[in-house]
């Protein structure tokens, strides 16, 4: 009897022990939901408005103004190159002459016919007049002269072959010959560029076609300046390209330094529009299926806006629509809340 109200005992003890463990358990719980939540952390941006210019970016490519490959017109051994490799060359000036020692022999060989035949020529015009030889005779006469005459023309067109000259003001490339090489029309010796000014070539989509015109200042840039450049656009292609759907326009630029490298990859920056926009952070849009919004803060708390957004730049993105200049717009920190929740302002900007 003894044993069993002592073991009543233990019983109650432990589950007054147990009942009082679970009370405090549960208070302390309920203190840290009624009070100890901790609220989320949010940076705001005051919308402000900004001067806005819409930009296009385009990738170009830069070529020589004037560029000329550099054949031979004839075959023949190289037996003077005239060529620096990088240095400026004039028009008409020597850059390569081929051996024509033959040539020239067979033009003194045919300077001799030739004397001969209008020796000739002449005394059968003579015996002409007096009915010592026949028309027919004298005709052929005529014709030798006539002929050797064109046959010298065409030696001395191929010894002007021979060598071969500058046809424009320019740089010269690197040299693809050494003198003493044999030489046909399929070798390229060198290419020669005109670099004092260069094109821009770029395509712009079909909708902004009325954007650009003949005369239009461009900017543009490339990989190995830190600046933008300023061309004149000079020719508009007159079709669209009906496959990519775009707009060939070509510009110039005054390389009077030589600071752009034909060949070169380029940006455009095409200026189309400048107005005053709204703009907030672009790390405060939120977008999904039905289109973008950002959080507000509403008396006190947190709700949604939707909002139509319009071009963008690194960091920024322009509001057409949905909030006003002065709204107070959640940039970081929008991760796990909803709309009414309540929240700590860690930045304002």
């Amino acid at each position: 009897m003894k044993k069993s109200f002592l073991l009543y005992g233990i019983i109650v003890l432990i589950a007054l022990i147990a009942a009082k463990f679970l009370f405090f358990s549960s208070t302390k719980e309920n203190q840290k939901n009624a009070s100890g939540k901790s609220l989320p952390n949010i940076k705001v941006y005051i919308t402000k408005q900004f001067n806005l210019s819409d930009v296009l970016t385009i990738p170009a490519t830069i070529l020589a103004y004037d560029e000329v490959t550099i054949r031979p017109e004839i075959s023949g051994k190289i037996i003077q190159l005239n060529i620096k490799e990088g240095a400026l060359v004039n028009k008409g000036d020597i850059i390569v002459k081929i051996y024509d020692k033959d040539l020239q022999a067979q033009l003194l060989k045919l300077n001799a016919q030739l004397k001969l035949y209008k020796e000739n020529e002449k005394r059968f015009k003579e015996l002409l007049a007096i009915k010592g030889i026949s028309q027919e005779q004298y005709d052929q006469a005529v014709s030798q002269v006539e002929q050797t005459e064109a046959d010298i023309q065409l030696i001395q067109a191929q010894i002007e072959k021979t060598e071969i000259k500058s046809p424009i003001n320019g740089i010269i490339s690197l040299k693809n010959i050494t003198e003493g090489n044999f030489v046909t029309s399929a070798d390229i010796i060198a290419n020669i560029q005109s670099t004092e000014m260069v094109k821009l070539d770029f395509d712009i989509p079909e909708k902004y076609a009325d954007k650009v015109h003949n005369g239009d200042s461009i900017e543009f840039s490339v990989e190995y300046l830190d600046q933008h450049l300023k061309a004149v656009v000079f020719a508009i292609n007159n079709k669209i390209d009906e496959n990519t759907r775009t707009l060939k326009i070509r510009s110039a630029y005054q390389n009077k330094r030589h600071l752009v490298i034909p060949g070169s990859y380029a940006n455009v920056h095409l200026k189309l529009t400048s107005s005053r926009s709204k703009m907030v952070p672009l790390t405060s849009i939120l977008s999904d299926i039905r289109g973008s919004k950002v959080y507000l803060i509403k008396n006190g708390a947190l709700a949604f806006a939707p909002v139509q957004v319009g071009i963008q730049n690194d960091s920024m993105i322009e509001i057409i629509s949905g909030i006003n200049i002065g709204d107070t717009v959640v940039f970081e920190g929008t991760m796990g809340v909803r709309p009414g929740d309540k929240y700590k302002i860690t930045s304002i900007k």
